[in-house]
């Protein structure tokens, strides 16, 4: 594994991690 693959794999993480707590919120304030 070259630096840019664990560099992109790093962010792509981030980005589904991001993604999923904003729609995890998203649910919890509706049931709030």
């Amino acid at each position: 594994m070259t630096k840019g693959t664990v560099f992109a794999l790093g962010w792509l993480s981030g980005l589904i991690t991001v993604a999923f707590t904003m729609w995890l919120t998203a649910i919890i304030v509706r049931f709030l």
